[in-house]
């Protein structure tokens, strides 16, 4: 139990060490941008294109069409933050990670009675939550200026869910940076292999793509939102089953990845 005790305050200590090491401008550049881009009026339906008080005054059946698309408004929120969130994620973890092999930083780190695991788990863990926080506050703010109430239960499935995307950027992004280990490489690459994925998703099957990259997110709050309101159970088929994959376990077999060769493989010059 002691020992427990001393690794978990360790790796607080390097948590907020790895936060120390961020630097102000960059992190002043990624809250100040995803601010901006989810809150601007081409982005968010709050800045005025969509309006409840609008939709009441509607004819009922637009007004059904329109109120459909109001609750799942957030989806389109969190496929537009998804491309911002590689291209941050590429600049943080080249930053955080890939740049501390380049200045021999991770060297010094690594003659400090830390575990390799600690330490690339901590960048990780910080990085994530950076992100997270910065695309989360603007959006939470987008939904209750759109005008959900802070207390339902809408707010914060859509916010569990917002995870699923950032944990694809940084999971692609750590993987790029460590195996790589050249900052330049890995700003560029997790963007580009965004794009290529669902490009390459649109051309081969635009069912595919539609369902991983514009209706998983519908699919998935709505599953949520039945199973915790006890109105039907989910019912697991192919669509969730891909949705597993690619959304879920790709991003944790790419951080497991990440931190094995880290641990076990990677030699340090």
């Amino acid at each position: 139990m002691l020992r427990l005790k001393a690794t978990f305050r360790k790796f607080i200590t390097l948590l907020a060490w790895e936060l120390e090491e961020i630097p102000y401008l960059l992190l002043g550049t990624i809250v100040f941008s995803t601010t901006i881009y989810v809150l601007y009026p081409g982005v968010s339906h709050s800045a005025g294109s969509l309006r409840i008080g609008e939709l009441i005054e509607r004819d009922s059946l637009k007004f059904k069409a329109s109120i459909q698309d109001y609750l799942f408004y957030p989806s389109l929120i969190i496929d537009a933050i998804e491309p911002l969130a590689a291209f941050l994620a590429g600049i943080l973890f080249a930053t955080n990670v890939a740049r501390t092999f380049e200045n021999k930083e991770l060297q010094t780190l690594l003659t400090c009675p830390v575990k390799r695991t600690h330490v690339i788990l901590s960048k990780f863990c910080v990085n994530y939550s950076i992100l997270y926080i910065s695309s989360a506050i603007p959006f939470l703010l987008d939904m209750i200026l759109l005008g959900i109430s802070s207390l339902s239960l809408d707010i914060y499935i859509w916010l569990l869910i917002l995870a699923f995307p950032i944990l694809f950027a940084c999971s692609l992004a750590i993987f790029i940076s460590v195996t790589l280990k050249m900052s330049a490489f890995s700003a560029v690459l997790p963007p580009l292999i965004y794009f290529g994925l669902s490009k390459a998703l649109d051309t081969s099957s635009e069912k595919t793509y539609m369902l991983l990259y514009s209706k998983w997110d519908e699919k998935l709050f709505k599953a949520i939102q039945d199973w915790i309101t006890l109105q039907s159970v989910p019912q697991i088929g192919v669509e969730f089953l891909y949705i597993f994959l690619y959304r879920f376990l790709l991003p944790v077999l790419l951080l497991a990845f990440s931190v094995i060769y880290f641990d076990k493989i990677l030699q340090l010059d």
